[in-house]
Parts: C-alpha cells; structure tokens; sequence
C-alpha cells in the first residue's frame, strides 16, 4: 500500500532535483524558457486522418514532462472538429502546476491552437497525410510569459481499431521576463514524435512519445473521437 501510494504522489506532483537552473540568470531563463515552452507546445496526440465535418474529438490529457530539473505532470483539457475541405480545428487549456519547481513560485496557465489540413486522406492501402500548424501562448504571473508557433507533419495509417502515426517538425519558442532581471529568449527547435490511436468506440485511447529540442515528453490522452 505505500509503494502505490507514493506511486501516485509521484504521477500527480514533482520529483525535486538537485540541477535546478538560476532564473535570474540569462543562461538560466533561457534553458527554463525552452525547457517550459517545449512542455506547452501544442500537441495533436491524434492522427493524420481529418475528421470530416460531424467529427468531433474532446479529452482529457496528461503530458510527462522535465522543466528546471523537476518532473511535473501537466494535465490539459482538448478539443478537435473537422471542418469542410479535410481541416480540422483544435485547442487545449491547461493549468501547469509550476509552483513547485525552485525559483517560480506560481502556477502557470496557458492555451493553445492549431488548425490542420489533411492533402492525403487514408484508404485501404494508403497512408493519411496532414500539416499543421499551432500557437500556444504560456503565462507564469510575476515570472514569465511564452508563446510558440509551430508547423509539423503527420503520417498514420490505420488497422481496424488502431491507427499507429508518426510525425516531425519545427517550433519557434520566444518569452519576455516578467521581473526585469534580463532579456527575453527566442530561439527554434526540431521536434519529432511517435504514437499510436486505439477507437474503442466507447472510448478513445492516444498514447504518443516524442522530443522537442533536448526535451523529451510523453502523453496520454483518453477521451471519446467520432
């Protein structure tokens, strides 16, 4: 019973670490500011198949993620609706609990957008093919503010009930210090994931891993996709 209450302690808050950045540095505000821009980047979770115009997607997700050497859990709320011509329209809110990680002090919030085009839809044989493009936008008070743009593409193809993908691409992470101590960050990175759709039909599972730059993440995702 300890071993699995711990267990769950751990999946829910942060294991503390020793390699803490200092934000009051420049060196240190720009790896925090990679570190937390690549943790709230949009993610589709989902694959390269649109929607079509009565298709909807809404669930619950949980992203692993590193950010100032501390392990958090970042839960988010998404949404999906396709939309006429193979577009398809998407969203998250999330609330990151960064109030534990050493030097910030504070929750953060923050949303995000992407629209998405599928110019090959998925068949018997072939693959679906999708682009995508994304803006998150990232909000610590006091400390700092991020926003990101990103474009990716996505490969699946699917097999009865599971549809594995796969995907690459790249995101522009900019941020301003919110305390004045020193100058903001911009910079680009690469990003590539895998990942795999199980439709139950009652229920839709997602399970994708993937690395931003230096990061690595993994997300699950359970919600219902018609």
């Amino acid at each position: 019973m300890k071993r699995v209450f711990i267990t769950v302690l751990l999946s829910l808050g942060y294991i503390s670490s020793a390699n803490a950045v200092n934000l009051g540095t420049q060196s240190g505000f720009d790896t925090f500011s990679r570190e937390v821009g690549a943790a709230s980047l949009y993610r589709a979770v989902a694959p390269a198949d649109p929607l079509g115009i009565t298709g909807f997607d809404i669930a619950v997700e949980a992203t692993m993620a590193t950010i100032d050497g501390t392990s958090v859990t970042i839960p988010k709320l998404k949404f999906q609706k396709g939309l006429p011509g193979k577009f398809d329209i998407a969203g998250y809110y999330t609330a990151l609990p960064t109030s534990g990680i050493a030097g910030v002090g504070a929750d953060g919030t923050a949303y995000g957008v992407a629209l998405s085009y599928a110019f090959m839809e998925g068949g018997m044989v072939k693959p679906a093919l999708a682009i995508r493009g994304s803006y998150t936008t990232l909000d610590i008070p006091g400390v700092i503010g991020v926003n990101t743009t990103g474009v990716d593409l996505t490969i699946s193809k699917g097999f009865v009930l599971l549809t594995p993908y796969a995907g690459a691409g790249l995101v522009n992470i900019s941020s301003t210090d919110k305390t004045g101590t020193v100058s903001g960050y911009s910079g680009q990175a690469s990003r590539y994931f895998v990942g795999a759709n199980l439709n139950l039909k009652v229920m839709d599972v997602a399970f994708e891993s993937g690395k931003t730059g230096d990061s690595q993440f993994t997300t699950v995702k359970l919600g219902f996709r018609f």
